[in-house]
């Protein structure tokens, strides 16, 4: 009998030990915690270019204008670019440079990344039918920029389309 309790008492010292034990590691370990480093960076862009478009000439059908857009911000940037006219449907527009796409809302995108500090163009074919009688078009371009990182893209813009 005295045996037998001296088992348990012993069983319940362990278990006691075992428990304190652990509940002192806990509250007395200590870790260096690594500073965790934030930085936001900015999207800047600025273009400039022609947004007349002289049709004196009745022989001229097409013109071609053209937008130079730089990336002033910090990060690295997807652009995408929306004209804005009042021509109406006898002036159709067409975007010369294959890096940039035309989507389904209007908005022409350009495919590749544009760096901090480098410079795009939008080269833009304007074509005229047989019936266009104004001497002068005014276009605007819309342009818009998005970080290139984490999918914004994707997630914002909803391109590339699925």
């Amino acid at each position: 009998m005295k045996l037998k309790i001296l088992i348990s008492f012993m069983v319940f010292a362990l278990i006691g030990l075992l428990v304190s034990g652990n509940t002192i590691a806990y509250f007395t370990d200590t870790v260096k915690e690594e500073l965790v480093k934030f930085v936001s960076g900015t999207v800047e862009i600025k273009f400039n270019g022609q947004h007349l478009v002289n049709t004196d000439d009745p022989f001229a059908v097409n013109r071609s204008i053209s937008w130079s857009i730089k990336n002033t911000g910090t990060n690295d940037v997807f652009l995408r670019a929306k004209v804005i006219t009042n021509a109406g449907e006898n002036v159709e527009f067409i975007v010369t440079d294959n890096d940039w796409e035309k989507g389904n809302d209007e908005y022409f995108y350009y495919s590749k990344v544009v760096e901090k500090g480098d410079s795009v163009n939008f080269p833009l074919n304007v074509n005229f039918d047989d019936i266009w009688d104004s001497t002068t078009l005014m276009i605007d371009l819309e342009v818009q920029a998005i970080q290139a990182s984490n999918d914004a893209r994707k997630q914002y813009w909803h391109w590339p389309e699925s």
